[in-house]
């Protein structure tokens, strides 16, 4: 999966430095966008491993892992970006997936640090229905239930 499908090799710099939050398929399609127009790119992402939803609950029939990480090797390789992984961005409460995260950096330092913060969280909040029994034992959140069922 080519994230940088505009180019084929990196463009002399912007001197532009953007920090990308969330390196599900939004974040990375971003990335593959920003580093074709010449601009250094950093992820911080909360899981262990890049492609959020892709990595961690479709099914691999649906979008084969290896085909994310050929994408995201190639943005590091051939493009210079940097993916800070297990790592949470603080601006508040928490969220699904929170427990993933090692280390944790704050919206502000991430605004003070770089030209640009784009914020690609994705869908890791699941809609509650609000009815009797939901938070019932072996009763899982969508985000919830397919993570277990992709591990």
């Amino acid at each position: 999966m080519k994230f940088a499908f505009l180019c084929k090799e990196r463009r002399s710099s912007s001197g532009f430095r953007i920090a990308v939050v969330g390196s599900g398929a939004a974040g990375l399609s971003a990335a593959g966008y920003l580093v074709c127009r010449g601009h250094e790119v950093e992820f911080y992402e909360k899981l262990p491993l890049p492609g959020g939803l892709m990595t961690f609950a479709i099914p691999k029939s649906r979008i084969p892992l290896d085909s994310v990480m050929e994408g995201v090797e190639d943005l590091e390789r051939n493009f210079s970006v940097r993916f800070n992984l297990g790592v949470r961005v603080c601006c508040g409460g928490g969220d699904e997936g929170d427990h993933l995260s090692r280390d944790r950096v704050s919206l502000s330092e991430l605004s003070r640090d770089y030209d640009a913060v784009l914020i690609a969280t994705g869908t890791w909040r699941s809609r509650r229905l609000n009815v009797e029994g939901e938070d019932s034992k072996n009763v899982f959140s969508a985000i919830d239930y397919l993570m277990r069922l992709h591990s």
